[in-house]
């Protein structure tokens, strides 16, 4: 019986894994890169082909990525790899401490890993949270089974993990603190913080955290600039952020309520029940959740990424209260599932409703007042219904059946809400979950290049190219494998390149003709100006209004000569 059961959890466990590998792998390369994403890439290709370079603040991840672009090349999934590879990874973290905790629970924890559209989102993209969060949870591992090489190793690979690292250290630093180093009443076990800090001391801890510094910081003393990069990591924590790229606190609460209302819902619940359960537990978590919150208010620099730390304790909290809430007698099983079903059918129907209303398939006079007012009667009368069956029958039955009805919705949202986190519904530009603006037209850009190279050289990648005042790292990242490039802010009238790409609102005087053609190059949502109407039409359609995108426009300019038949 036991070895079946091992045999069930350790299948579960690699069905999720796959669940989480397919979406994190899927068309990873086929998303352009946006700025952030860039620069980080750049950074990688620059290390690989040897040049000189200001350290990069995630080290360890520049690093992989640098060796990989060395032996396989620069393709854009291969840039992305380790971040997918760091994400996937995550997921089966829980399976490790299946001799600590509740096995239930970690399997709804991996589970929600999985599917979570902030995991899944960034695990798709050029950041190294995920990686963070990884090895932050072997640490701990290693730390409760006491073995000392393993978390010197660790200790060191978490250093050169990046800014992401140190703010979620702090948190949790300052909630382990307050929950578990202070005496307990009771003469209940406590962790002495000689015990922590003993550590220190240890040489096979010490050893090895230092030979990890010193060969993974520089893999082994070939990217030697790379160590200063710890130092870079901190610093870019306090280090105002670029108009382009910052993040307020009302964004982070919108990205929660739009993407992971379920999480939200779910965890404050599993917060407020887990209580009775484990008060030690509670005040972890809570003073967990305190501290990030606070983090996140104070760091200057609030990249989306951080967010994930926020997610953790709610996503552990949720869990807890699930496995709880599934804990169903067998009397009242057939029960459950009957008065559950029946719910899910009447949501269906409601949903299918409301999705016909507010899109428009169905040619109505009401207003969206009426509308939301029809869809609103119709939950209040299903959560009716289910009030009197607990009247009538059994409030565990009702709440219970209520429960899954919730489950199975949340479910759908959260998949859906991942699938589009992660770039693969289109508009991908649309999304929020993204690190910065994401090119629109760079594929039709650099096809354009490409074929008037072909017709003048005979080589897709020959063509003298001269950027104009438009320092994008995305654009150079696209532009990476072209032979002759360069970036300036100034330029010769002389000079006459082949071609010429400047921002849409700059005119060029040349001895010689050029013709010119616009892209699109950056389109993003300004999320501050929309209205309720367009929300919703957002929620159902990811559509956003022509004069609500901000948008930033180039022009490829084609020296005249170079078109066939000229």
């Amino acid at each position: 019986m036991r070895a079946e059961r091992k045999r069930i959890e350790l299948a579960s466990f690699l069905v999720i894994f796959a669940i989480a590998i397919f979406i994190r792998f899927l068309n990873l390369g086929k998303l352009p890169f946006g700025d952030v994403e860039a620069a980080t890439a750049l950074q990688a290709l620059r290390l690989s082909q040897g040049s000189a370079l200001q350290p990069a603040g995630n080290v360890l991840l520049t690093n992989l990525m640098a060796a990989w672009m060395f032996l396989f090349g620069n393709e854009a999934w291969g840039a992305r790899f380790f971040s997918a590879l760091a994400g996937s990874l995550l997921v089966m973290l829980p399976f490790i401490f299946k001799k600590h905790f509740n096995q239930r629970v970690l399997i709804v924890i991996s589970f929600w890993l999985a599917i979570d559209p902030g995991f899944v989102a960034m695990s798709r993209q050029i950041n190294s949270t995920g990686l963070a969060i990884l090895l932050s949870g072997l640490a701990y591992l290693a730390f409760l089974e006491q073995k000392s090489i393993w978390l010197g190793i660790l200790s060191g690979l978490l250093l050169l993990s990046g800014s992401s690292f140190w703010f979620g250290l702090i948190p949790i630093a300052l909630a382990f603190a307050i929950t578990y180093l202070r005496k307990s009443t009771g003469g209940a076990a406590r962790i002495e913080p000689v015990r922590v800090f003993d550590w220190l001391n240890r040489p096979t801890f010490v050893i090895a955290f230092l030979l990890t510094l010193v060969l993974a910081g520089t893999f082994g003393f070939i990217f030697l600039s790379q160590f200063n990069g710890i130092i870079s990591a901190i610093l870019s924590l306090f280090s105002q952020p670029s108009i382009e790229n910052q993040l307020s606190f009302r964004s982070i609460i919108r990205m929660l309520l739009l993407y992971q209302f379920p999480l939200l819902f779910f965890g404050l619940t599993g917060l407020f029940t887990i209580r009775k359960q484990s008060a030690t537990l509670f005040q972890f978590l809570v003073f967990w959740l305190f501290f990030v919150v606070i983090a996140l208010l104070l760091v200057p620099a609030k990249a989306i990424p951080y967010v994930l730390w926020l997610e953790l304790p709610l996503v552990i909290a949720a869990a807890s209260f699930l496995v709880r809430g599934f804990n169903i007698a067998e009397e009242d099983l057939h029960s459950i599932a009957l008065i559950g079903g029946i719910g899910i059918a009447v949501f269906g129907f409601l949903i299918l409703i409301s999705n016909n209303l507010f899109t428009g398939i169905i040619n109505t006079s009401q207003s969206p007042v009426s509308k939301e007012f029809l869809i609103i009667a119709g939950i209040v009368m299903v959560l009716i219904a289910i009030f009197l069956i607990g009247w009538s029958l059994s409030w565990r039955v009702a709440g219970k059946s209520l429960l899954i009805v919730a489950v199975f919705y949340s479910l759908l949202f959260t998949v859906s809400a991942a699938w589009n986190a992660s770039g693969l519904r289109l508009p991908y530009q649309n999304e929020m979950w993204t690190l910065s603006q994401i090119p629109k037209d760079s594929d039709l850009l650099i096809k354009t290049i490409s074929e008037y190279s072909l017709w003048n050289h005979g080589n897709a990648f020959a063509a003298e190219i001269l950027v104009v005042s438009f320092d994008s790292p995305s654009l150079e990242w696209e532009l990476r494998d072209f032979n002759n490039v360069n970036f300036v802010n100034h330029f010769s009238s002389a000079s006459n390149p082949e071609l010429i790409i400047t921002p849409a609102n700059q005119q060029i005087e040349m001895l010689q003709s050029y013709r010119g053609e616009g892209f699109s190059y950056f389109s993003g949502p300004n999320w501050t100006v929309l209205i309720p109407s367009e929300w919703r039409k957002w929620v159902l359609t990811r559509q956003i209004p022509a004069n609500m995108v901000d948008r930033t426009d180039i022009i490829l300019w084609v020296r005249n000569d170079l078109f066939p038949g000229t």
